[in-house]
């Protein structure tokens, strides 16, 4: 029976099926490498550096001591807070580009 997902029709549910199950298993391949991946940004002509992996963490923050001034804590709080949000703009965006190529541009809702 032609139409109702047998042989001739394409591959049907079975071949759906499979594709979702690939596709499902190269997503959780690439969340683990982005775990290991870190972007980086900085503020205060590198004061301020963060890093933050791939997954959205943060790994780590930098502060070079030449770059705080005692009396202006207000300063060093803008610039920390500057790189962080820079950071995270760079990690959700390589998730993005990442989680893209093994989707195939295909976008699911509350995936990312």
């Amino acid at each position: 029976m032609k139409g109702m997902g047998g042989p001739g029709a394409g591959g049907g549910m079975g071949d759906i099926v499979r594709r979702a199950q690939e596709a499902q298993k190269n997503l959780a391949k690439v969340q683990e490498d982005l775990k290991g991946r870190v972007v980086d940004a900085s503020s205060g002509g590198g004061a301020v550096t963060v890093y933050v992996n791939g997954q959205q963490e943060l790994v780590k923050i930098t502060i070079r001591p030449e770059g705080v001034d005692p009396s202006d804590v207000g300063m060093l709080e803008d610039l920390v807070t500057a790189a962080v949000k820079q950071a995270m703009e760079k990690s959700k965006k390589l998730m993005q580009d990442e989680m893209g190529k093994v989707m195939g541009g295909l976008k699911v809702p509350g995936l990312w």
